[in-house]
């Protein structure tokens, strides 16, 4: 698959110029931009793909949930033992409960599940799954810390077929 080239200068000046418009339409105002990337060719996957970006979205106060493998506390002991930070909830996919999504919606803001996960998680979730879609983070790496800032420096982005008016 080709590498797709993208003018940086020019990408620069079309974000900027969408600002100051939005910026001059309503001064008092911050406005949130939605980034929509469309291609001339197909471009295929199979799932979302994790993008890393240089702010996160994620603010200091958000939630985090984490779906695991069975048995949960060893995943528990693990963050306990790296002294990892930032993930409220360890859920084992034996412990999750389908009449529990609303709930865990409610409750968190973004939803991680382990790497090892990927192929079971979405059978195992049902619905669920793609009203969380969980970004995934790998509890293999030596610095774990460093693993979940990665993750909350990360968005996901969709690649979908379509038109898109």
């Amino acid at each position: 698959m080709d590498v797709l080239a993208i003018d940086e200068k020019k990408a620069r000046q079309s974000v900027k110029a969408l600002y100051a418009h939005i910026h001059k339409q309503q001064p008092d105002q911050p406005e949130a931009v939605w980034l929509m990337v469309h291609t001339m060719r197909d471009i295929v996957r199979i799932r979302e793909s994790p993008l890393p970006i240089k702010h996160a979205i994620q603010q200091a106060g958000t939630r985090r949930c984490l779906f695991s493998r069975d048995p949960q506390q060893k995943i528990k002991d693990l963050l306990a033992q790296k002294k990892a930070k930032g993930i409220h909830n360890v859920i084992g996919l034996s412990k999750f409960r389908k009449s529990q999504a609303k709930e865990l919606l409610d409750k968190y803001d973004v939803f991680l599940a382990d790497k090892r996960l990927a192929r079971v998680l979405s059978k195992s979730l049902g619905k669920f799954y793609k009203e969380c879609r969980p970004t995934y983070i790998d509890l293999d790496q030596p610095d774990l810390q460093k693993e979940i800032i990665r993750v909350v420096h990360t968005t996901l982005m969709d690649y979908r077929k379509g038109s898109t008016w």
